[in-house]
């Protein structure tokens, strides 16, 4: 088939994210709320049929939150149940259980307000973790006199620029919790709707629940890499320009001569080329 050789990177990726070892957790805070919200993002700035979604959760503490994609947070338990198969049942058969991973766009986690005032952010360059910090920007808000009922809350609008772009948000005063989803927040009250004003980008507040029973806000810092952002964005730039040579490194080897598999490789290149932050 045209694109064998990428199902195969995609097998052994996460072959091997599979039969590595359950990675210790930190529990740095309870959840008292938990937020889904629909992320929309177009992956080409040039075609609006780029245009995909995925479901996000923000699990909120008393003084810390996390922010990531649900098919991360269902991943993490089909792979524990598939490492006890595996242990039980055999290596062959837990490897016919990987098709059943759910599959998700993003890797990262954003950690707001750890430590105090900044983010902690974890993602992944091909099977590598990284770990880095960064300082909590001042959104310097614009609240508007505007109202209207989103998602079943009355919500006001507020304006604000954010790594190159400029955003309009809704937020609620009825859950004063002054976060949001990915990194925004600093609003008198909870964000449920925020969207880039080129309509690029996009987060909708889908549910909001209060667990009945305790949930761990945890963080995993074993087999992590620590790093700077700007290393980060140098890191997956490097992937992106160099994809032979890092997965060759990483024991994974191509036909270089495979024109299909090169021009598939450019084409997402290309395709790939608009990102929520600009700068």
């Amino acid at each position: 088939m045209k694109y064998q050789h990428l199902k195969i990177v995609l097998y052994l990726f996460l072959f091997i994210s599979l039969v590595s070892t359950s990675l210790a957790q930190v529990t740095l805070d309870s959840v008292a709320v938990k937020c889904n919200y629909l992320y929309t993002f177009q992956e080409d700035s040039t075609n609006t049929a780029s245009k995909k979604s995925e479901m996000t959760v923000l699990l909120i503490g008393k003084h810390i939150s996390r922010f990531n994609t649900l098919n991360m947070i269902k991943a993490d338990s089909v792979r524990a149940m598939i490492r006890k198969e595996r242990d039980t049942r055999g290596r062959d058969y837990a490897a016919g259980l990987i098709s059943s991973i759910p599959k998700t766009k993003f890797h990262f986690i954003i950690y707001k307000n750890h430590p105090v005032q900044k983010y902690t952010v974890s993602d992944k360059i091909f099977k590598d973790t990284y770990i880095y910090q960064e300082e909590i920007p001042e959104f310097n808000w614009s609240i508007k006199p505007d109202k209207k009922t989103v998602a079943g809350y009355p919500c006001q609008k507020a304006i604000t620029s954010f790594a190159g772009r400029t955003y309009e948000a809704w937020f609620t005063t009825d859950i004063p919790i002054s976060d949001g989803p990915y990194k925004f927040s600093g609003l008198p009250g909870l964000i449920v709707a925020i969207e880039d004003t080129q309509h690029f980008f996009s987060f909708q507040l889908t549910s909001l629940t209060k667990p009945t029973t305790q949930e761990p806000i945890a963080i995993t810092t074993e087999k992590t890499i620590s790093t700077t952002r700007k290393e980060f964005d140098k890191g997956t730039q490097h992937l992106k320009n160099n994809f032979f040579d890092v997965t060759e490194n990483q024991g994974i080897k191509f036909d270089r001569r495979n024109t299909s598999l090169q021009q598939m490789l450019e084409k997402e290149k290309k395709s790939l080329n608009n990102f929520i932050e600009k700068n």
